[in-house]
Formats: structure tokens, C-alpha cells, sequence
């Protein structure tokens, strides 16, 4: 069974201990950037100025949702970033990534998604701070429960996630939840 996310489709292979995340890249993103180039590129008398907008339009923050950047590549982006964030950190509180081809494909350690509601113990500084972020803290499915009972994180290519992990990753590990059914 494939689980669908806006950017990444996770393929998950419990038999033999892996998930598989694909990066998305959109067909219709595509195509809206070639119709955007030739609309602004053949109006009469505006074809530098056009030129010039669509650069800026192309290469604006890429994590605005619906601009090429974020419709092509943020699925890659994100899957690299995690296979980076776990290379370099090797925190306990992610789940491992042992593999990325160029962030095209991530191979992760496989894990059940957890269910339910997650009772959070955590102090309100930590709190606000993950309101930053809370797709990925306040979702109980972004975890796993390890066998040793540690809840892993499973999602964490965003840059606002690794850096709270990284200020708040040992608090977070030794505080971190009871997964409610």
C-alpha cells in the first residue's frame, strides 16, 4: 500500500525492514512553467522584461507552495535534506535513513506508523516553539515506536524540523510521547 504525501510517496516494505520514499516531481508543474515562459517571453515589446520576471518567478523561495521550484523538486529536496540530517546527526530521535539516490529515492528503516492522539509532556517553551512547526510533532503518524519503546521520528526534510531536533532533539527524546489509542 502506497502512502501519498504533497511531495514524497512512501512505499513501505515491512518484509524486509524498509520504506521507500520517491520523490514527487508534478507533470502539470512542469507544464505550468513552460506556459508561464511563453506568455511573458512573446508579448510584443516585453520580452526582456519577461525573461527577467520569469527568472524571479522561477527561482523564488521554493518552498511557497505552487511555484516550479516547490512543484518539481521540493519532493527531492526534502528527501536529501533527511538522508543528510541523518548522516550527519545520527540522533536517536529520527528514524534511520540509510540510503538516498540523489534525493530522487530514500530508503529508511521500516516502522508502524503510530495512531491516535499524542499526549505531549512537554514543557511551554518547547511547545511554542514546535507551533513552528506542529505538522510534524503534532501528528502522530510522523512516528514510530521503536522496539525499545523510544518514539522515532519519521518525517524530517523540512529545515524548520531539524533545526528544532537539533535545539531540541535530547529534551524531546527523553520527553517524548505516549502515543494514545
Amino acid at each position: 500500500m502506497l502512502i501519498k504525501g504533497s511531495t514524497r510517496i512512501v512505499w513501505p516494505l515491512p518484509s524486509l525492514g524498509l520504506a521507500v520514499k520517491f520523490s514527487r516531481i508534478s507533470i502539470l508543474g512542469l507544464f505550468e512553467v513552460f506556459r508561464f515562459l511563453i506568455r511573458e517571453t512573446l508579448i510584443p515589446g516585453r520580452t526582456w522584461a519577461g525573461v527577467k520576471y520569469f527568472a524571479w518567478w522561477l527561482w523564488r523561495m521554493p518552498h511557497q507552495i505552487n511555484t516550479p521550484l516547490h512543484l518539481l523538486f521540493w519532493g527531492i529536496l526534502t528527501n536529501w535534506r533527511e538522508f543528510v540530517f541523518y548522516l550527519t546527526t545520527r540522533h536517536p530521535f529520527l528514524q534511520p535513513t540509510y540510503f538516498s539516490l540523489l534525493g530522487l529515492i530514500n530508503v529508511q528503516k521500516y516502522g508502524q506508523a503510530a495512531q491516535g492522539h499524542l499526549k505531549l509532556g512537554l514543557s511551554l517553551s518547547i511547545t511554542g516553539a514546535l507551533s513552528h512547526d506542529g505538522h510534524h510533532f503534532f501528528c502522530a503518524e510522523n512516528f514510530v515506536i521503536s522496539k525499545t519503546g523510544a518514539a522515532r521520528l519519521l518525517d524530517y526534510g523540512d529545515p524548520k524540523t531539524q533545526h528544532l531536533i537539533r535545539t531540541y532533539g535530547q529534551e524531546l527524546l527523553a520527553m517524548m510521547p505516549k502515543i494514545m489509542p
